[in-house]
């Protein structure tokens, strides 16, 4: 990260110097230097934008991987309710049932 911040403070560093001196050259009368000073500051911001492109694509490639174990941990915690769902309903379902035949069994008897 740091070799990031140092490039980009460098590359800010020369196209500013680079504008203070097509600025210059434009006062001073020379046009077709400030033109080609303006050309290096472009190209330099350029060079500034295709690297934060390719760390924004890294960051973006991390962030998609961690959604994709989110999902999958998500899917088996789900699994794992439904199941639990299911032994309890059936576990509630045997107890009716066992609450109903001893009901009726008293019944019965009676």
């Amino acid at each position: 990260m740091r070799k990031f911040v140092a490039i980009r403070v460098l590359v800010v560093s020369v196209v500013v110097a680079l504008g203070l001196g097509a600025a210059t050259a434009a006062a001073l009368g020379a046009i077709a230097l400030a033109i080609a000073l303006l050309g290096v500051g472009l190209a330099a911001m350029a060079v500034l934008l295709l690297i934060l492109e390719r760390r924004t694509q890294a960051a973006a490639g991390q962030t998609r991987r961690s959604v994709n174990r989110m999902t999958d941990q998500v899917q088996r915690i789900e699994t794992l309710v439904d199941a639990m769902q299911r032994r309890v309903v059936a576990s509630v379902e045997s107890a009716r049932v066992e609450a109903a035949e001893r009901h009726r069994a008293s019944v019965d008897v009676q």
